[in-house]
């Protein structure tokens, strides 16, 4: 699957919306081809698609929560093509309604709730499976978040979280920051064995990504994206995708500038330990 292409499936007017483009059937039919082909043109989310993906293992007994789902397009891509019920939690109240509009188009099991992730207050062990993509930076109380999703995990779930990573020991907020905006650089290796040993975690991995390649080349997208018109994007995406895949042949460690840890949660403390 492509991350995305379920898109593809979605009448005009939705599509539209998704997006943000006046779409004539004209223009929606080639929407519709090319997200079947490339996916949906985000390269560092298509990226962190592809390795969550990979330790997610997901299958149609799971039940998946989306902490800070934004669009919905993680959310609704499971629930889509693997057909499993899925709750995604978000702050931004339009995002909620866009990514809803999806999955009551598609009839899909993935459900979506405005939720400010400072004050989240989780069900406890109800779910096999959690993301967390790109959001703790974001989050003044990360620790208390990671309580939540750790308690609403359940034995032997998996928790899969993806943030910026930073060569500094300690996570030290920023002065000032504006809502929804990064509230800290980024978090180390250590940061997460500290957390995993207070919640009952165990760490599977912890895997660097977002290398050389995919760094300069999601910065230039970013470029394209605020400078050219739409059409420049969706020309260069495919090219863009397949130079960040050098990453995967001469990767380069010390440059990466992300993290992606993988947990899980064992039945007693004896068959835990990090």
């Amino acid at each position: 699957m492509a991350y995305g292409d379920f898109y593809s499936h979605l009448p005009v007017s939705v599509l539209s919306q998704v997006a943000d483009l006046h779409l004539n059937k004209f223009t929606a039919a080639y929407a519709k081809v090319y997200l079947k082909l490339f996916g949906y043109p985000d390269l560092a989310s298509w990226m962190r698609f592809r390795l969550i993906t990979r330790y997610l293992r997901l299958t149609k007994d799971d039940t998946l929560l989306d902490v800070g789902s934004g669009n919905g397009i993680y959310a609704n891509q499971y629930a889509y093509y693997i057909g499993i019920p899925v709750l995604g939690l978000e702050g931004r109240k339009k995002r909620v309604e866009l990514s809803r509009l999806v999955s009551q188009t598609l009839s899909l099991k993935s459900t979506f709730r405005v939720q400010n992730l400072e004050r989240a207050l989780l069900p406890t062990k109800q779910f096999s499976k959690i993301i967390c993509i790109e959001v703790l930076e974001h989050i003044v109380h990360d620790r208390q978040l990671l309580s939540e999703m750790a308690a609403a995990l359940k034995t032997r779930g998996t928790l899969v979280i993806t943030v910026p990573s930073t060569h500094k020991e300690e996570t030290k907020m920023f002065e000032s920051f504006e809502l929804f905006a990064h509230v800290r650089e980024g978090y180390t290796h250590s940061f997460f064995k500290r957390e995993a040993g207070r919640l009952g975690l165990h760490i599977v991995s912890v895997r660097p990504y977002f290398f050389f390649f995919t760094k300069y080349t999601v910065r230039i997208q970013q470029w394209i994206f605020k400078s050219l018109p739409p059409a420049a994007n969706i020309i260069t995406y495919p090219f863009l995708q397949q130079i960040s895949r050098l990453d995967e042949v001469f990767p380069l460690p010390s440059t990466s500038r992300g993290l992606c840890i993988v947990l899980t949660k064992y039945r007693s403390a004896k068959e835990g330990g990090v």
